[in-house]
């Protein structure tokens, strides 16, 4: 259960930021397992896998570009996962030790920005399953199909995203612990689905040699350039859980809860799940000719009703699966650090959600191109937090952080008025070398691996800037106190 010692500082605390203690921890290894599966096993990260092989790549070397970046993303997991768990407070606080208490509401906006950003994308993806699925059960629902043009949509598919927003508002309204319930049996359920669209790629491709034998474009040195943009690009798809991971393990049970649920949870079950995608993909160019990412699409060619139905029901509870546990939880925590005193858990969700419908995320998304695009996008704005987290944790203080600190506005991470330069300076140098590529092209080629640019660059200039410009010493150990301290420099 969360405490809150009596000398925190309101602006910096409230019941849902406050450490984790004792009875508070009830997270297992099997539910990071199955938060994982909640995260992985949905519209987007299927149409990830499968895009590869529209832009070129043959099932064999999608799979491996999906393996190298799911163990690139499992390192940084199990890194920052260990701040959570051994300190027991969500990322917004734990980054005030490496950006200074205030200046922590920079990194966690950003945050909470791609987080929004990603819920509305992902949103309206589970959306188009759920008007697929009263479309199913319900064929005149299909002529409600008037363009708005303010809007960007037909009727039948803004009620629908309507109505998935409130689901998502219904859960999240619940706190934390509805949140493990929800993804206990979300994520595993998702596999019955794509076991059956695995079986059916078997039968109607005749067996898994003419879907691994389908040539793919990119031979020789021509592929090496997509496959690091393929790397950056998976690494990009859970580089916000890669940030914000504290907000989960700080309910762990143990380290070795967390641990086990990671290894389990992510590469493994990742590079299942692109399994099955990957076959099935490949399975459309030989039944279809044209290589279908999109599995709502898929699951319409279908002439079953009750496989549509059954289909985009699943299809719609996978991506409630994945944007509750990776795109609310974040921001509602972000948005409650930035006004802890006014905003909680439950009203950050619900900011999150009508912030995420505003933006009007279904105008983003046209083609598997566009995918891509995206991941860039977000791996340059989270990389560089995520390295300047790492840095300051293992290499600057070597695995020393006064937690009760972290809640005082005059303590030992005040720096200079509650922000840290070193921090601040590295962190718009990543940004900006990740992310130019978007405006000028001389910085493209940055751009196509825009996570590890931002990573790398970020993080050797913090570490530089901690050699030679090195916090005090009451900034570098704890002081076993919630006393004020003297600030660093």
């Amino acid at each position: 259960m969360a405490t809150e010692p009596q000398q925190y500082d309101e602006v910096l605390a409230n019941a849902d930021l406050v450490p984790t203690e004792g009875e508070g921890r009830t997270w297992n290894w099997y539910n990071y397992l199955a938060v994982w599966m909640g995260m992985i096993h949905n519209i987007f990260n299927y149409s990830v896998a499968a895009g590869l092989l529209v832009l070129g790549m043959n099932a064999w070397q999608a799979l491996l570009t999906i393996l190298v970046g799911n163990t690139v993303l499992l390192v940084v997991v199990a890194l920052n996962g260990e701040l959570g768990q051994r300190y027991g407070t969500p990322f917004p606080v734990i980054v005030r030790a490496s950006f200074g208490v205030f200046g922590a509401n920079v990194a966690a906006l950003i945050r909470a920005l791609v987080a929004i950003g990603w819920f509305g994308i992902q949103g309206y993806l589970g959306a188009t399953a759920l008007s697929a699925l009263v479309g199913a059960v319900a064929p005149g629902w299909n002529h409600f199909n008037v363009h708005i043009p303010l809007i960007g949509l037909p009727i039948n598919l803004l009620a629908a995203i309507i109505v998935y927003w409130i689901l998502f508002g219904f859960i999240v309204l619940h706190g934390m612990e509805a949140v493990k319930r929800f993804e206990n049996w979300a994520g595993p359920l998702v596999l019955v689905l794509m076991l059956f669209l695995f079986f059916w790629a078997l039968s109607a491709a005749h067996g898994l040699g003419p879907i691994f034998s389908q040539p793919g474009k990119l031979h020789g040195v021509a592929f090496w350039g997509p496959f690091f943009a393929g790397v950056a690009s998976i690494v990009s798809s859970f580089a916000t859980l890669g940030l914000n991971i504290p907000d989960f393990t700080r309910f762990s049970r143990s380290r070795r809860d967390q641990l086990i649920g990671h290894i389990f949870g992510l590469p493994l079950t990742q590079l299942f799940f692109a399994f099955l995608a990957v076959s099935i993909t490949s399975a459309t160019v030989v039944v279809y000719h044209q290589a279908i990412w999109d599995p709502v699409t898929l699951i319409q060619k279908f002439h079953s009703p009750v496989i549509v139905i059954l289909g985009t029901l699943i299809l719609m509870i996978a991506t409630l699966s994945i944007n509750v546990a990776a795109n609310i939880v974040s921001p509602a925590y972000d948005l409650s650090n930035l006004v802890a005193k006014h905003i909680n858990f439950r009203l950050g969700a619900l900011i999150t959600l009508i912030v995420a419908f505003v933006y009007m995320p279904w105008r983003l998304l046209v083609n598997a191109s566009t995918i891509y695009t995206i991941l860039g996008a977000s791996g340059a704005a989270i990389a560089p937090a995520t390295a300047i987290m790492m840095v300051d944790f293992w290499l600057i203080r070597r695995q020393h952080i006064d937690k009760h600190q972290l809640y005082l506005t005059r303590g030992i991470y005040r720096f200079q008025g509650g922000w840290n330069w070193r921090a601040l300076v590295a962190l718009a140098v990543g940004l900006f070398l990740s992310g130019a590529g978007v405006v000028w092209n001389a910085f493209a080629g940055l751009y196509k691996e825009s996570w590890f640019v931002g990573f790398f660059a970020a993080g050797i200039l913090y570490w530089i800037f901690g050699a030679l410009f090195p916090y005090t010493q009451s900034a570098m150990e704890p002081s076993g106190s919630v006393a004020q301290s003297e600030s660093s420099t």
